[in-house]
């Protein structure tokens, strides 16, 4: 995302530190701005439109993190749809929208609390398996409800509408 959002991190950045001494992962940061903290092997990445679809397909997960406050509820949950469209296991805030588009469990994980963001990180990155079960189901959701396919008779019907008035 761009370097507003970064600020969504900052109550992870405990739990990616405790993650880090528990497995041997990377945290990778894509946005237009390098962040201003630093944790464990924290990599990140600038943000071109040239390469974001390649630069997220390497990741295993992807985190959503938002404050629920009236900004962040008004927030689009394209970050999640873009991790699930590419089959990533994604972990977002229920905040907004996310709770329509992701159910939990099933075709992504919703966390809230401190403890519930160490939980559904630290069970994602014990079982493979999980992960791409969340990532398939999360891609078959956004194949199923907010692909271009999936809601191409609802774009003609309105231009449709519009065109004949």
């Amino acid at each position: 995302g761009t370097h507003t959002t970064q600020k969504y991190l900052n109550e992870l950045l405990t739990i990616i530190e405790q993650l880090h001494d528990e497995f041997d992962i990377e945290f990778r940061i894509i946005s237009n701005q390098a962040p201003d903290f630093t944790t464990k092997n924290m990599r990140w990445i600038k943000w071109t439109k040239e390469t974001e679809i390649d630069d997220l397909v390497e990741f295993h997960i992807g985190l959503m993190p938002l404050q629920s406050d009236q900004w962040s509820g008004g927030k689009c949950g394209f970050k999640a749809l873009q991790y699930m469209s590419l089959g990533i296991a994604t972990v977002a805030s229920p905040v907004g929208v996310n709770t329509t588009i992701i159910q939990h469990a099933k075709n992504g994980l919703l966390a809230t609390t401190s403890d519930e963001w160490y939980t559904a990180l630290k069970s994602l990155l014990e079982n493979k398996q999980t992960r791409k079960e969340l990532g398939l189901a999360g891609k078959q959701t956004v194949e199923k409800k907010y692909s271009v396919n999936a809601l191409r008779s609802s774009y003609l019907s309105i231009i449709n509408e519009i065109t004949t008035k």
